[in-house]
């Protein structure tokens, strides 16, 4: 009897990355042909030092001649995957990487060209919902309410030969597009969450765009649902996500109880129409 296979949840990543060293290998003497690992940069907003650098490590099979090059941009495609150290890897599908230019043509007087580039397609289970207020910049609106969705993901990690578990923090905003959306998730739901890394707290942030336009999300136990979602990763400052696996400290906000959801999806089960995006 073969043994069952268990379901990964994986965190997909893609978009440019900024190799900031030259790639260390495992290779033999003799051999071309391994595994390559570099160090890369994924820009971000920090709330308190500005754009900021979060440093992950980025590894493929690849021969000698096809790795990647220091000081070079390069849009990679691949799984996001949490080492047993705390740190993170990408590991990218070589076949489907391409180099952009050096790292000197994305700097310019209005900031860094990279700035929220890099987008995930996280599919995870459901594993905590909290409502954070937000206050809005301008003191004549008011506050809005982010729903904060944390989604458990797993894959298998090629180079420990291991499952890596981890967490990543989704944010719907909540604003007029997006916040009917978040009556519709569930806590043990399977879901897709598409949107682009844009922090680091102790987990990755991915804050989901009002650009999106609502979609079938699969939810196990209650079948299909209309709903419209994207991923945000925290860190603060230049924080190296690679091989020291530094942390950083990072705001901390107080989120609100939810009340009352098993009524209120209910509610917008009922009057939605899942041809019209909300």
């Amino acid at each position: 009897m073969s043994q069952q296979r268990h379901i990964t949840h994986p965190m997909y990543t893609k978009g440019p990355f900024d190799i900031t060293d030259s790639p260390t290998h495992d290779l033999k003497d003799g051999n071309n042909y391994g595994i390559f690992t570099s160090p890369a940069a994924i820009v971000v907003m920090d709330p308190k030092e500005g754009e900021s650098n979060l440093i992950v490590d980025v590894s493929s099979y690849a021969l000698r001649s096809t790795a990647l090059t220091n000081d070079m941009v390069y849009s990679l495609t691949g799984r996001m995957i949490k080492n047993k150290n705390g740190t993170y890897k990408v590991f990218y599908e070589q076949c489907m990487n391409l180099c952009v230019g050096p790292s000197s043509n994305y700097i310019a007087d209005t900031g860094l060209l990279l700035l929220n580039k890099v987008d995930v397609h996280g599919f995870g289970t459901i594993i905590k919902l909290n409502k954070v207020i937000v206050e809005d910049p301008d003191p004549n609106k008011e506050p809005h309410t982010d729903l904060h969705i944390t989604l458990q993901h797993n894959n298998y990690d090629n180079l420990s030969r291991d499952s890596s578990i981890f967490e990543t923090v989704y944010i719907v905003p909540g604003n007029k597009l997006l916040a009917k959306t978040h009556p519709l998730f569930d806590l043990g739901s399977e879901v897709v969450l598409v949107g682009y890394i844009s922090s680091f707290n102790n987990q990755w942030i991915v804050t989901v765009g009002s650009f999106l336009s609502p979609f079938t999300m699969f939810a196990v136990g209650s079948g299909p649902v209309s709903g419209a979602m994207l991923a945000t990763a925290t860190p603060f400052g230049a924080t190296n996500l690679a091989g020291a696996g530094k942390g950083s400290e990072a705001a901390q906000v107080s989120p609100t109880a939810e009340s009352g959801r098993e009524a209120e999806l209910s509610k917008d089960r009922a009057n939605r129409d899942p041809n019209k995006g909300g």
